[in-house]
């Protein structure tokens, strides 16, 4: 099935957005401690993805009625909608070349991953998927994307070929295992899971396709989910929560010591995304009893040297 912006608007639309997503990624650049609020709209924002450049971040929003994709420019914060659907277009990943996002959509009757074209406006059907966080992620070298979806009783982990062809899938057992996010090199997947915690905590782990194990990467009290990489593939960023529901952004390296936490204060923090250039983490946050929106937080450059000294070997041996 595919669907696409009318001609009028297309060709204008394109050259718009092709300066936006291929725009050299300065948003992180200032050395700015405290998270800036980039979308302030009496609406749910969530779920920032940086463009492979870092010129501009996809995110969901319900602003008009229902969940649609939207296109920002961290810089200037001009929003641009990019579908228009009665049903609910969520969890917006790119491509690796930035010229297509995957993304989940339940319209056409049925929940499913979906593919936009940047340009074009073409929409594909993928893979059918369960409701809950499919949360996909497009692999570097454009072959896989990942997602979770549901089977039995909890949520795990698949690969699916990038026209859906194929699916294997990489977890198994009775509690939920999503979310999971392909390193920069595309040779570990990471992804958050309650399979050692009897179902109680979110936990982090490293998932690596050649040997095919599965190594646990942080264990303390409280929840680590939503993980992400850095460009570099050293470090991971994830958000937690902790005693007392104390919440933030923790960095970790692979094996999940702590060297920065960030964005503390808010009621909820999640769905952190660092940005290409390294320098900066923009994630989904509600202060209070607010709405969520999408805020940029930056790199401390003593955590983004210790990331430059960080082995990105395969802990898997």
């Amino acid at each position: 099935m595919h669907r696409s912006w009318p001609r009028g608007v297309r060709t204008a639309t394109g050259v718009i957005l092709l300066g936006l997503i291929f725009a050299p990624g300065s948003a992180s650049a200032q050395e700015v401690r405290s998270p800036v609020n980039l979308t302030n709209h009496p609406s749910e924002d969530r779920h920032p993805a940086w463009s492979p450049a870092g010129g501009a971040l996809a995110f969901e929003s319900d602003r008009d009625g229902n969940w649609n994709l939207f296109l920002m420019d961290p810089r200037s914060g001009s929003v641009t909608r990019l579908t228009d659907d009665p049903a609910n277009d969520r969890y917006p990943a790119w491509s690796p070349d930035g010229l297509n996002l995957v993304f989940f959509s339940d319209r056409d009757g049925r929940p499913a991953l979906y593919t936009l074209g940047i340009l074009s406006g073409d929409v594909t059907f993928l893979v059918e998927v369960d409701e809950d966080e499919p949360s996909p992620d497009w692999s570097p070298d454009g072959s896989t994307i990942a997602y979770a979806s549901r089977a039995g009783s909890a949520l795990q982990v698949f690969l699916a070929s990038s026209d859906g062809s194929e699916i294997q899938r990489v977890t198994d057992g009775p509690y939920r295992s999503l979310w999971p996010r392909w390193s920069p090199d595309g040779r570990l997947l990471v992804f958050f899971s309650r399979r050692d915690t009897a179902g109680q905590d979110d936990e982090v782990y490293l998932w690596d396709p050649v040997v095919g194990a599965t190594q646990r990467v942080t264990n303390r009290p409280g929840n680590d989910f939503c993980p992400a990489w850095s460009p570099d593939g050293s470090l991971l960023v994830m958000a937690s929560t902790g005693p007392g529901e104390d919440r933030s952004l923790r960095i970790t390296d692979l094996d999940g010591h702590e060297l920065a936490a960030l964005a503390s204060g808010f009621a909820r923090v999640t769905e952190p995304s660092w940005s290409p250039d390294g320098r900066g983490i923009a994630f989904a946050a509600r202060a209070g009893d607010g709405n969520y929106e999408i805020y940029r937080v930056t790199v401390p450059g003593a955590v983004i040297e210790a990331g430059d000294m960080a082995s990105t070997e395969s802990h898997f041996q």
